[in-house]
C-alpha cells in the first residue's frame, strides 16, 4: 500500500487537520432520531403453577440524544455537533428535526410515566427551550387603614 505524501491534500482543504464533516451525516442525523417509541422483547415469564411461558413486552425505547449521535456515529466530541449546526445550513436544519423528535420522545414517554418526572423536567428545561412558570395576580388598589389613604395604581398620575 502506498503511504500518501504530505502534499497531498483534499479538495477544499487550506490549512490544519481536515473537517470531520461530511454532508452524508445530515441524513443519518435524522435517522438516528427516527426511533420507534417502543421496543418489543422476548421475556420468560414463570406462571404461578411453575410454568415457563415467553411473552413479548413492549418497553420504553431509549431517548436518541445528540451525544450518542456524536460518539456512535461521528466519532467526534458533542460540541463540535453545535459547530457543524452553526456553519453548515443543510446539517442546521437536520439538528432541529432531530430535537423536534427527541422533544417528542421525552413528551410522551414522561406523560406515560416512562421516563421519571425529575430527569424529563431537566431535559425539557435545558435542551428543549421549555421552562415552569407560575402565575400571580396581583390587586391594584391599596389601602392605608391607618392614614385613611387609598392608591390606586392603575391611573397614570395625571389622570388623577
Amino acid at each position: 500500500m502506498a503511504k500518501k505524501s504530505k502534499s497531498e491534500k483534499p479538495e477544499g482543504y487550506v490549512f490544519g487537520r481536515p473537517p470531520k464533516y461530511r454532508k452524508e451525516f445530515c441524513e443519518a442525523l435524522v435517522e438516528y432520531f427516527d426511533q420507534p417509541l417502543y421496543i418489543e422483547e422476548e421475556v420468560e415469564k414463570m406462571s404461578a403453577s411453575g410454568a415457563v411461558k415467553t411473552v413479548i413486552e413492549k418497553r420504553a425505547n431509549d431517548i436518541p440524544t445528540l451525544e450518542g449521535f456524536a460518539f456512535e456515529i461521528c466519532k467526534v466530541a458533542p460540541e463540535t455537533i453545535s459547530v457543524w449546526g452553526n456553519t453548515h445550513p443543510d446539517f442546521s436544519k437536520a439538528l432541529k428535526m432531530a430535537k423536534a423528535m427527541q422533544k417528542r420522545f421525552l413528551q410522551v414517554h414522561a406523560t406515560n410515566g416512562n421516563y421519571s418526572a425529575s430527569f424529563s423536567k431537566f431535559m425539557a428545561i435545558n435542551n428543549h427551550g421549555m421552562r415552569e412558570s407560575s402565575h400571580v395576580e396581583t390587586e391594584n388598589t391599596h389601602e392605608v387603614k391607618g392614614y385613611g389613604l387609598a392608591f390606586d395604581l392603575t391611573k397614570k398620575p395625571d389622570e388623577l
